[in-house]
């Protein structure tokens, strides 16, 4: 068993759920995740002494599913294909762990 995960904008929402649903994973998720790009300055703050960096947000969407290895490696695949075909200024990203123990 697998766990796999793709983070991508929202624009690939409906591309995701197709993806999973053309290899029949029975159960899916998703996630809005908000997070921060640092650009990093190289001065350093004299209160606390630490860099100073302005933080803008990226926004995205994480699906995760528990899998079987072949659905993982289709999945994979099927990312990777997207990722060449099309323009994109940020690829779809997409791993997979294996589960050792799963209850439930």
């Amino acid at each position: 068993m697998k766990l796999i995960a793709i983070l991508s904008t929202e624009n690939h929402k409906t591309t995701l759920r197709q993806l999973f649903i053309r290899r029949k994973v029975t159960v899916f998720s998703e996630l809005n995740i908000n997070g921060f790009r640092p650009v990093y300055h190289e001065t350093v703050s004299e209160t606390d002494g630490f860099d100073e960096a302005d933080l803008h947000p990226v926004f995205s969407i994480m699906s995760f599913a528990f899998v079987t290895d072949s659905q993982a490696r289709e999945l994979i695949r099927d990312i990777d294909l997207f990722n060449t075909k099309e323009t994109l200024p940020k690829p779809v990203h997409a791993f997979e762990m294996t589960v050792d123990r799963f209850v439930g």
